[in-house]
């Protein structure tokens, strides 16, 4: 069987991409993120070059164009890490562990107690406030 040069080179581009492909989705996992927002991190340095190196001005101004669409959407992405972020800070259990042990002797609390029942500390106006936004917040773990 005989394999003809254009075969070759078909074989070796479709090897390229696949190599960076693998190569963007290791570098997104690095750092966190996913695989489309590291392509689109490229896609924005790739059009800054450009328009970096734009000689026209119609050029440059749809390069920077393009720079700024890119930019939005990367916001979109840091907007919703931010969000995801916030949304993890105020999960369940960092809230139930916030108001969930005595700041006197460290024992767990029963719900609603308004003392200790290990030292008999008074339960502060600050743990009371922490356990009313968790009841708040998951209304189904009354």
């Amino acid at each position: 069987m005989e394999i003809r040069g254009d075969e070759l080179l078909g074989a070796a581009l479709i090897g390229l991409l696949i190599a960076k492909h693998i190569e963007t989705k290791k570098a997104a996992k690095a750092e966190g993120i996913t695989y489309k927002e590291m392509k689109l991190r490229q896609k924005r340095a790739r059009a800054a070059y450009k328009c970096k190196m734009a000689k026209k001005e119609r050029r440059q101004r749809k390069w920077k164009a393009r720079v700024e669409q890119y930019d939005e959407q990367l916001a979109r992405f840091q907007a919703t890490r931010d969000q995801q972020a916030r949304a993890e800070a105020t999960t369940e259990g960092a809230c139930r562990r916030a108001g969930e042990y005595c700041t006197q002797c460290g024992t767990s609390k029963v719900d609603g107690a308004k003392f200790c029942g290990a030292c008999g500390a008074k339960r502060s106006e600050k743990e009371e406030a922490t356990q009313e936004m968790m009841e708040y917040l998951h209304p189904a773990n009354q």
